[in-house]
């Protein structure tokens, strides 16, 4: 089963838009909605059997999951000699994608269900943070770095995924991936590239820790870190 619908911008964006110089069809997209992942998955498929796919304009957001509000196939086709974005994901997907946190709470949650909420909204972030710093100052920094920024996913070289704020390092990703080898980074490899430890990743980047025969953690490291996570193990094993 699946539903289709337009998704129409109000003319005031869709002009602002044509002034940025964006084209016809970033103003609509198509909107279809089925009754389960999978189907989502076979409706791509006969979307791009129908249609020809753009390049590069394939994106998944079920499979990588960045969100819990927002889970969903996006691809790019040409319809009649028009490029047409196209959004597909569940009726659950899009009531969490309209509605939010709120799609997620209930009057008969019970403490557990209420516990599992916060973690996986919060992903313990709070509780590192506060760890870190009472300064409220500080925590207000941090809190907002690991809360409010838009979230990259980082592959190891197996393609397991980990997900990390817009801005983190590829220290901060050794830490997420092992607290214990990162302490002997001396390298990463990003893309098959060597580069220091301190380069800011991006989504997509498949990353490898490359580490030396003892520890390599000095202070400057804190200039590198970003993660509460990162942070809280460094200052653990320098001052601890």
């Amino acid at each position: 089963m699946a539903k289709v619908d337009w998704d129409r911008m109000p003319l005031y964006k869709a002009y602002s838009l044509l002034q940025e110089g964006h084209s016809l069809s970033d103003l609509f997209s198509v909107k279809i909605v089925t009754d389960s992942t999978i189907n989502c998955y076979s409706t791509l498929g006969i979307l791009h059997n129908l249609f020809k796919p753009i390049k590069g304009q394939f994106e998944d957001n079920i499979a990588i999951e960045k969100s819990n509000f927002s889970r969903y196939l996006k691809t790019k086709v040409i319809i009649n000699g028009m490029e047409v974005k196209v959004t597909i994901q569940t009726e659950s997907d899009r009531a969490s994608n309209e509605k939010g946190i709120f799609h997620l709470l209930r009057d008969d949650l019970s403490q557990e269900e209420i516990r599992n909420v916060s973690s996986t909204l919060l992903r313990n972030s709070i509780n590192a943070v506060k760890s870190i710093s009472n300064n409220p100052i500080e925590f207000y920094d941090l809190a907002s770095f690991e809360l409010f920024q838009r979230e990259i996913a980082v592959f190891t070289p197996k393609m397991d995924i980990f997900l990390l704020p817009e801005g983190s390092t590829a220290l901060d990703f050794a830490f997420i991936l092992n607290p214990s080898l990162a302490k002997r980074m001396s390298l990463a490899k990003v893309n098959g590239k060597y580069k220091p430890i301190n380069t800011a990743l991006k989504d997509m980047d498949i990353v490898e820790v490359i580490t030396a025969n003892r520890e390599m953690l000095n202070s400057n490291w804190l200039n590198y870190a970003y993660t509460s996570k990162a942070i809280k193990a460094i200052n653990e094993a320098l001052f601890n």
